[in-house]
C-alpha cells in the first residue's frame, strides 16, 4: 500500500552492493551446510534422520523456528498483514502453546516409543501397515500443497520482483536457484546439516527483520504514526467491484478491525475458527508432522527438548513485528534422500495452481489446504496418544471417512475459485456461496475433525481392544514403563528402533567390507556411507548394547525422560511464562 502524495521512493531495483550481499549470503549458508554435511554422522539411520540425538536446545529451538518461518511468512504473512491488518499474528501466537503441548505431552511418548518418524509410531501404535501408508502419503502431500510449493513460491517471487528480472521463466529459473542450494547438503547431510543452517539463517532473519522494523518505525514516525498512517493508505492500483460499474464499492480498502487480533464470526478471521478450528491444525502441524517433531527428537534429552520448544515460542512472539521400514539402512537412506527430490518435482507442478487462488494471499491459501487435509491426523494422534482403547480398525475408518469429506471441499473450492475484487471475470451462482463459502475454512476443520473423531471411537468400540502389552511407552498414561513392550504383528519382543540400529551398526563394525563397484562406491559416499573396513575399530560400547537384555532395554527407553529437578523447574517456569506473555500480547491486541 502506498499514500496518494507521490512515487518518488518508488522501488528501483537492487545495485550492486545488493548483489554482493545476497550472493555472499548463499555463500555463506551454502558453506555451512556442506561443512556440517561432511563432519556429521550420515551413515546411520539415527545420523542422519535425528542427527544421533545429540543436539543441543538452541540449534534445536532455532530449527523449530526457522522450519516455520520462512519466505511464506515474510511474502504470504506480510502480504495478509497489509490486506487485513494484524489478526493473521494469531496464527503465530497460538502456536506458542502447541509448542509446549509438544514438548510437555507428546515428545515424551516420541521419545520413549524409540521410533524415527510420526508414521513409524503409528505402525507401533496400531500395528499393519496401512494407516502407516496413508498418513505417509497424506503428510507428502500436505507438504507439496502447503510447504514446499508455497515457500518455493515466495522466496521466487522474492527474487524475481527484488532483481525485477521478467520473462513467463524467471520464477522458475528462481525456484532452481533455491533448490539447488537447499537440496546440495539437505540430501547429503541429512538433519545434521539442516538444522545447523537453521540456526544460521535464523540468527540472520532475526538481525535482519530487526533493522528493517527499525528503519520502518523510522520512516513512518514511530509504531503510533504507522498505525495511523495504514489506516488512511490506499493501493495504488485500486479497482471497482464492479469495472462497468464506477459507482461501485473500490478494492483494497483497510478494515476498520484491522488493528484486532480477536473478530467476529462473519469476518475473515473468526474468533470461533482462530480459537478451535485453528487448534486441530496446530496440533497436526506442531505436535505430529514429521518435520517439525523432528527437529525435538534430536534433542540430546527431555531438558533440552523442552528448552528448544521454549526458545521457539519465544521467538514466535516477533513475528507481529518482525514480518515407509522392512528395508536396509542404506534403502532407507537412498529413500530419504530421493524423495526430497521427487517432493520438489511435485511441487514446482503445484505452482501455477498457488499463483491463482485466493486473491493472492498466500497465507490464506496454506491454512485453508490445510484444513481440509490435517484435522483427521490430528484427531487420530490425539486418540492414539490419549485414549489406549484406540485400535487400528477405528482409526482407519475415521482417516477414511475425513478423507472423503475434506476431499470433497478441497475440489469444489478450488474447482470454482472466487474471482479477484475488480477483476470482472464471471462469479459463481449464489447457490454455490451458500453450500461451500458460508463455512469458514477454520469452521470447517472443527467439524471435519469431529466427524474423524466420532467415526473412529464408534468402529473402535465395536471391534476389539490392543492388548496392554502392545502398548507400554506408546500412550502418554504408559510413557514411564519400563515393561517389556511386543510389537504388534509380532510375538517377538523387538527393542526399540535405537537399540535396532545400534545392533546393526555392530553387525556391519564385526565384519569386512566387500569390495564395491567404483560407482557404488560414488554412491555410498553421497549417501554419507562409509566404504572403509571398520572390523578394526573398538567394539565395546556396541557389543554392551547388543547383549542388553529386553528387561533392561525397556528400563533404559523410560530412563531416558528422566529430568534433573532444577532444570526441570526452569523448563517448566518458563513455560508458564511464556504462554503468560501470549495471552497478554493477544489481549491486549483483541
Amino acid at each position: 500500500m502506498a499514500d496518494n502524495t507521490d512515487n518518488e521512493n518508488t522501488f528501483q531495483g537492487l545495485e550492486i552492493l545488493d548483489y554482493i550481499v545476497i550472493v555472499a549470503y548463499f555463500l555463506f549458508v551454502l558453506g555451512v551446510g556442506l561443512f556440517v554435511s561432511y563432519r556429521s554422522n550420515r551413515s546411520s539411520l539415527s545420523g542422519y534422520f535425528l542427527s544421533s540425538r545429540s543436539m543441543h536446545f538452541i540449534p534445536v529451538g532455532a530449527s523449530l523456528f526457522a522450519s516455520n518461518i520462512g519466505s511464506g511468512h515474510f511474502i504470504g504473512l506480510a502480504g495478509s498483514g497489509a490486506a487485513s491488518g494484524i489478526g493473521v499474528a494469531a496464527f503465530e501466537f497460538t502456536a506458542i502453546y502447541f509448542l509446549m503441548m509438544l514438548g510437555w505431552l507428546f515428545v515424551p511418548v516420541y521419545m520413549a516409543s524409540g521410533v524415527y518418524t510420526m508414521p513409524e509410531y503409528l505402525k507401533k501404535r496400531f500395528g499393519g501397515e496401512r494407516i502407516r501408508i496413508y498418513l505417509s502419503v497424506l503428510a507428502l502431500l500436505l507438504y507439496i500443497f502447503t510447504k514446499i510449493s508455497a515457500d518455493l513460491f515466495a522466496g521466487a517471487l522474492f527474487i524475481t520482483q527484488a532483481t525485477q528480472i521478467e520473462g513467463d521463466y524467471a520464477i522458475y529459473i528462481s525456484i532452481l536457484i533455491l533448490l539447488a542450494i537447499a537440496c546440495l547438503f539437505t540430501i547429503a547431510g541429512g538433519l545434521s546439516a539442516v538444522i545447523w543452517t537453521d540456526f544460521v539463517q535464523t540468527v540472520l532473519m532475526i538481525i535482519g527483520a530487526f533493522i528493517l522494523c527499525g528503519i520502518g518505525f523510522q520512516e513512518t514516525g514511530g509504531y503510533n504514526q504507522m498505525v495511523e498512517s495504514f489506516f488512511k493508505a490506499v493501493a495504488q492500483n485500486r479497482s471497482h467491484s464492479d469495472p462497468n460499474d464506477s459507482s461501485s464499492e473500490l478494492c483494497g480498502g483497510v478494515p476498520d478491525n484491522a488493528m484486532h487480533l480477536v473478530r467476529g464470526v462473519d469476518t475473515d478471521l473468526p474468533w470461533t475458527g482462530m480459537l478451535f478450528g485453528l487448534a486441530i491444525n496446530s496440533i497436526w502441524y506442531w505436535c505430529s508432522d514429521q518435520v517439525i517433531v523432528q527437529r525435538s527428537l534430536a534433542s540430546k534429552d527431555m531438558i533440552h527438548a523442552k528448552a528448544g520448544t521454549i526458545l521457539a515460542g519465544y521467538l514466535k512472539l516477533l513475528p507481529l513485528w518482525i514480518m515407509v521400514k522392512k528395508a536396509s539402512e542404506f534403502e532407507l537412506l537412498m529413500a530419504g534422500r530421493v524423495f526430497v527430490l521427487v517432493l520438489v518435482v511435485i511441487s514446482i507442478i503445484w505452482i501455477p495452481i498457488i499463483n491463482a487462488s485466493q486473491g493472492s494471499q498466500l497465507f490464506v491459501y496454506i491454512q485453508s489446504i490445510t484444513s481440509y487435509l490435517a484435522p483427521p491426523i490430528c484427531a487420530i494422534y490425539l486418540l492414539a496418544m490419549f485414549w489406549p482403547r484406540c485400535n487400528e480398525p477405528g482409526a482407519f475408518a475415521g482417516l477414511m471417512v475425513g478423507l472423503i469429506v475434506g476431499l470433497i471441499r478441497f475440489g469444489l473450492e478450488f474447482g470454482y475459485a472466487i474471482p479477484p475484487c475488480g477483476s470482472g471475470e464471471a462469479k459463481p451462482p449464489q447457490w454455490w456461496y451458500d453450500i461451500i463459502f458460508s463455512i469458514h475454512y477454520l469452521h470447517f476443520g472443527i467439524i471435519l475433525w469431529g466427524i474423524t473423531g466420532i467415526v473412529t471411537i464408534v468402529v473402535t468400540l465395536l471391534t476389539d481392544p490392543i492388548p496392554e502389552k502392545h502398548l507400554y511407552r506408546l500412550t502418554f498414561w504408559s510413557r514411564h514403563s519400563d515393561k517389556v513392550r511386543i510389537d504388534l504383528d509380532s510375538e517377538e519382543v523387538e527393542p526399540p528402533a535405537q537399540e535396532q540400529e545400534d545392533v546393526q551398526s555392530l553387525k556391519a563394525l564385526t565384519s569386512h567390507v566387500e569390495d564395491v563397484s567404483f560407482v557404488r562406491k560414488c554412491v555410498n559416499f553421497l549417501c554419507g556411507i562409509d566404504n572403509k573396513d571398520k572390523s578394526e575399530e573398538p567394539q565395546e560400547d556396541q557389543m554392551a548394547i547388543a547383549e542388553l537384555t529386553p528387561e533392561q532395554k525397556a528400563t533404559e527407553a523410560a530412563l531416558f525422560l528422566k529430568e534433573e529437578p532444577f532444570w526441570k523447574r526452569i523448563v517448566n517456569l518458563n513455560a508458564v511464562l511464556i504462554m503468560a506473555i501470549t495471552a497478554f500480547i493477544i489481549g491486549f491486541y483483541a
